[in-house]
């Protein structure tokens, strides 16, 4: 079930943090793998579906850790150095479009399990945006649910289809 990429992290963390409640949290707050790897861990590997809660509080320190480390890191300017003043430029003119679609624009990108959306995405094209932190925080929190939610489930269903197939 787990692929060439994952499995050797995975067995990095178990080895390394030991305990499954960390694992799923250390899963949950890394990038690519957020709460879709948390959900399959805890469910498949660890056999105790209840750890999702700490891939969930892991998924949403991330955005946290993002916020806290947006000035120190320089995270604009180099946005700006690796992209160029005419994305930023155009990002800008879809922050006015945010107010229409408000806290649960970013709850909806964060929430919803396409590629290349999720927290750590949401969480900074947010802040390029120039979206407050407060409405950045309330949004993740309620899509970081929603992840958890819709991973939950779709790992369990996924596996009741393979064992009935």
């Amino acid at each position: 079930m787990l692929d060439q990429i994952t499995q050797p992290v995975l067995a990095f963390l178990q080895q390394f943090l030991g305990n499954p409640a960390l694992v799923a949290f250390a899963l949950g707050a890394m990038p690519l793998f957020e709460m879709s790897m948390a959900a399959i861990y805890v469910i498949t590997v660890a056999h105790q579906p209840q750890l999702i809660l700490f891939g969930t509080l892991g998924n949403f320190c991330a955005v946290l850790a993002l916020l806290a480390l947006w000035d120190v890191l320089r995270i604009q300017w180099w946005g700006e150095k690796i992209l160029g003043h005419r994305l930023e430029k155009r990002m800008q003119e879809m922050a006015k479009k945010h107010e229409e679609y408000g806290i649960l624009g970013i709850a909806l990108f964060v929430g919803i399990p396409f590629p290349l959306t999720g927290v750590y995405t949401g969480t900074l094209i947010a802040r390029i945006l120039g979206i407050p932190k407060r409405q950045i925080l309330l949004g993740s929190a309620i899509g970081v649910c929603m992840s958890t939610v819709i991973a939950y489930i779709g790992v369990t269903a996924g596996i009741k289809l393979l064992l009935l197939g």
